[in-house]
């Protein structure tokens, strides 16, 4: 499965902001980025998260940038088979966090 590399240092401003937040923030970044339509050609993503230089995500980005996904897939496990995270644990698990949310909220 082709991967497409997704560098969220991108979303920052050096030296002006080194968190990222705002549900309505990650879902346009996954419209940016395409997110579901990818997923739906059949490509995944490499999620690269340096910790060296984003300091803090907020769980609201998070939800916001997997909603879309979560909406067609419902099923956590489904939806992280697209993704890939280069990241350290902390990180690694904020993300598994707000996944299983996100599976509950959409498996009610």
């Amino acid at each position: 499965m082709e991967q497409i590399e997704l560098d969220l240092t991108e979303l920052i401003e050096e030296g002006k902001t080194d968190s990222i937040s705002g549900r309505t923030f990650g879902q346009g970044y996954a419209k940016k980025v395409k997110l579901l339509e990818n997923i739906d050609k059949g490509l995944s993503f490499k999620v690269v998260i340096p910790p060296s230089k984003i300091k803090a995500i907020n769980d609201s980005f998070i939800k916001g940038f997997f909603s879309n996904v979560f909406e067609k897939y419902k099923k956590k496990e489904k939806v992280k088979q697209f993704f890939t995270f280069e990241t350290d644990d902390f990180y690694k698990s904020l993300i598994e966090k707000n996944l299983s949310i996100l599976d509950s909220i959409y498996n009610v």
